[in-house]
């Protein structure tokens, strides 16, 4: 069997990439039918996975998540993350969703990674973008300015340790050798209301309503987006 390694923070509530991303990696190494998951987050991914015929093997940060995910999806295989440390696997892919964003080492991260893949074969990563363009984000600079100015408090929901855009980030992924076979971007209204239903007030439904313009108006926009997904190939020495 093929073997491959994914990691995630999160549980891929948000992403509307999953069903994209596992048919890049099927259409780009074929079909590989062993994923281990390192940080598997709620185990959104991992249970897709499994029902498109992928064998998976888990592995997490906390052993109380691992028991309670083990519990959840009994067909799957999970452990601690210390064995990912101190094993010396070679994987044919690697998948890390959300979780470069929450790193204070991410190239050591990334240049780990790269080595823990066979030549040839590919790392896909997935999560947020946030210092990206979109108009969302730009009308939220300049009311957190206007209030700033007023001399209101300003604050918003807690964000990542990492910032890219496009172009930065793309560089950063194929920094220790990697070339680019898909890079996506795309936009969600988070940190606005994701939709109408979860709208409680008029504030709420106002910020809703110029996140949706700002989707639609940017899907026009090249590079407009605040998620990504990248898939690399592993170039040959």
């Amino acid at each position: 069997m093929s073997n491959c390694l994914f990691c995630s923070s999160e549980s891929f509530a948000y992403l509307p990439f999953e069903d994209i991303i596992l048919s890049k990696i099927k259409q780009i190494g074929g079909f590989k039918s062993k994923l281990n998951f390192v940080g598997f987050g709620g185990g959104r991914f991992l249970f897709n996975a499994m029902a498109k015929g992928y064998e998976d093997k888990g592995e997490d940060f906390s052993n109380e998540l691992t028991n309670n995910i083990e519990n959840a999806y009994p067909p799957a295989r999970f452990q601690e993350i210390e064995s990912f440390y101190i094993q010396n696997d070679i994987y044919e892919v690697i998948f890390t969703s959300n979780v470069f964003e929450h790193l204070i080492n991410p190239l050591e991260v990334l240049h780990n990674l790269v080595q823990r893949i066979h030549p040839n074969e590919i790392l896909v990563l997935d999560g947020s973008i946030e210092n990206n363009f979109m108009l969302a984000g730009t009308y939220r600079k300049i009311l957190f300015g206007i209030r700033k100015k007023m001399g209101k408090i300003v604050s918003h929901i807690p964000r990542h340790i990492i910032y890219a855009n496009a172009k930065n980030q793309r560089q950063f992924f194929e920094q220790p050798g990697l070339e680019t076979l898909s890079y996506k971007l795309e936009e969600i209204h988070c940190p606005f209301p994701m939709r109408w239903q979860t709208a409680n007030d008029i504030k709420a439904k106002y910020l809703l309503m110029i996140a949706k313009i700002s989707k639609t108006l940017g899907s026009c926009l090249p590079n407009n987006g605040n998620i990504f997904y990248f898939i690399g190939r592993k170039k040959s020495s």
